[in-house]
């Protein structure tokens, strides 16, 4: 007997009346994502999709990225400006005037009083990569604390730190294309599946058509930990070990690239000499994995034609985390798998534009990776902003970690916080409360006027959030691509690139200076100052980032004309 198919009902798909797309990229994480985000003919945003021809996710988002259209209807917004007297009187709305007025006044009054470094400014991994610089033009050329500093030091000093150690930059020297010519994958702390979705999805996709090893080193059983080839379940805090232990086999076997390692690098005595202590006997006693695994690990990476490791916030964070870095950057370089495709440390960023931060903002020195220690940068970044050199710093100040036990000591009079929130970022909450209440004035700058600083604050200053302004990020492996204003702020919150400059036209300074309000003309600075830099972004401008769906530094003006 024959039966009949049962009908299925048709899935059907809302029809949002979407009328326009709007370039984007997403704002969640640093994978760096293209999106367009779908607008009604009334200008209400209804939906979010991925950009087919963008190189990083080719169409696809995770499911944050998906919803994150509906981050412009979250509640808790500011929309006003608010000043209070003292933390035990109440809010009072007040003009933009009037706000960066007094904050100026009260930034002079406290520097006057304790001095230049008595104020200082905490921001983000959040903002425009435009915003970023002038915050830093702001503080170093105009307020002149040397305590200034981002809360991606939290995260990413020690990547950074590791980094500057080895290859003396912190720019990484990886990318996501690597995925498609490596032989070999190591994750060191990493869970790509729920961290860093699209990541995955394009590891994945690489391992399908090459079925290259997956190794991935964790205490914990995680997703990524299930779907490798080998799992290292090590003791926690003894990366170190394990690294010096691989090295240790590599070089006792000749499996080294010594080719490469006398072209490339220096101090390989030292190293040769140090991983000696780490035969894999005695490093199985102290991070817990056998001594033939470890031998085994270390044949596979070391053979393999190109190699990779790539880390996040198990390697980050620890006591130890830069000589973390250190140590999957050695065991890159004696392998030479330090710039040829498929071989690379790549730090897996957190923040959305934690990287811009890194190049652009000044926190640890001056916008282009100069640094504040030498006086030829010192000397033609005071020229390009006609600040006088001396006024600069000629060493970095207080890191985050840092400025809130200096306000806990009465060192630190004044804060301003922008787009961060120490309150949950830093740890014990209670300590940090008691802190904020000992400064004689705190700004904060967010987009949300219910977060917890705002009970401490003596001036609250509304921003707008993502694709409400425009400007570029920079993701993980060193794209720059482009955020398109989506739809206005509301009330009179404002992009935090004109908050800044509203508060540098409150002092006399600024009148020598140039704080352009058009992120393109920002930008176009930040490309002067870029040019035969490590990052040079001289050959890019916002129409061709978004053309090209992002591009990745360095990128001159001698490779645009040729790619015209």
């Amino acid at each position: 007997m024959l039966f009949g198919r049962h009908k299925k009902n048709a899935i059907k798909i809302a029809d949002k009346k979407i009328e326009n797309w709007t370039y984007a990229t997403c704002g969640y994480c640093s994978v760096g994502c293209s999106i367009e985000v779908g607008t009604t003919a009334e200008g209400k945003v209804v939906g979010s999709r991925g950009v087919a021809d963008a190189n990083v996710n080719q169409g696809k988002l995770c499911v944050k990225g998906i919803f994150e259209h509906e981050l412009f209807e979250s509640n808790g917004r500011g929309d006003k400006p608010l000043i209070r007297e003292s933390i035990l009187d109440g809010y009072r709305e007040t003009s933009w005037d009037e706000a960066t007025e007094t904050m100026a006044n009260k930034i002079r009054e406290i520097q006057e009083k304790y001095g230049r470094d008595s104020f200082a400014v905490v921001s983000t991994g959040q903002l425009l990569t435009e915003e970023f610089y002038t915050l830093g033009k702001l503080t170093r050329g105009i307020i002149g604390t040397n305590n200034y500093d981002g809360n991606t030091t939290l995260c990413m000093a020690s990547a950074v730190s590791g980094y500057k150690r080895s290859f003396g930059s912190d720019g990484p020297p990886g990318c996501y294309d690597d995925f498609e010519h490596t032989n070999c994958f190591m994750a060191w702390g990493s869970n790509l599946p729920e961290q860093h979705p699209i990541i995955y999805w394009r590891l994945q996709e690489a391992r399908e058509k090459r079925d290259f090893p997956l190794i991935v080193v964790d205490p914990r059983v995680t997703m990524l930990a299930q779907k490798a080839d080998i799992h290292l379940a090590i003791t926690p805090g003894t990366d170190v070990v394990l690294q010096n232990a691989l090295m240790y086999v590599i070089l006792n076997e000749n499996l080294e690239d010594r080719e490469y390692i006398e072209a490339n690098t220096v101090g390989f005595e030292q190293l040769e000499a140090e991983v000696q202590k780490y035969d894999p006997t005695t490093a199985a006693a102290i991070c817990g994995i056998d001594e033939d695994t470890i031998r085994s690990v270390a044949r596979i990476y070391a053979k393999a034609d190109a190699a990779m490791s790539v880390w996040t916030m198990g390697i980050n964070q620890s006591t130890h985390g830069s000589d973390g870095v250190v140590g999957i950057n050695n065991l890159n370089l004696v392998t030479g798998n330090i710039g040829k495709p498929g071989g690379t440390s790549l730090s897996i960023t957190g923040q959305c534009n934690a990287m811009g931060t890194r190049e652009w903002s000044s926190c640890s020195g001056l916008p282009g990776y100069r640094y504040l220690e030498n006086s030829e940068d010192r000397e033609e970044v005071g020229k390009f902003w006609n600040v006088d050199p001396e006024f600069f710093p000629k060493t970095r100040g207080l890191q985050q970690t840092d400025i809130f036990p200096a306000i806990e000591t009465g060192q630190i009079k004044g804060l301003w916080l922008v787009a961060t929130n120490p309150m949950t970022s830093m740890a014990n909450t209670e300590r940090v409360r008691k802190i904020l209440e000992k400064l004689d004035f705190l700004v904060v700058q967010d987009s949300y006027a219910d977060v917890e600083t705002t009970q401490y604050a003596h001036l609250y200053l509304p921003a707008a959030t993502w694709a409400e302004k425009e400007g570029v990020f920079t993701n993980t492996e060193r794209r720059v691509n482009i955020v398109r204003k989506v739809t206005d702020a509301p009330g009179e919150s404002k992009a935090d690139l004109h908050i800044f400059n509203l508060l540098a036209k409150q002092f006399e300074q600024s009148k020598a200076m140039r704080f352009p309000d058009a992120p393109s003309d920002v930008f176009n600075e930040m490309r002067e100052l870029s040019k035969d830099r490590l990052v040079d972004i001289s050959g890019m401008d916002h129409e061709l980032i978004e053309k090209s769906r992002g591009i990745q530094w360095p990128y001159t003006e001698k490779l645009s004309l040729i790619h015209i």
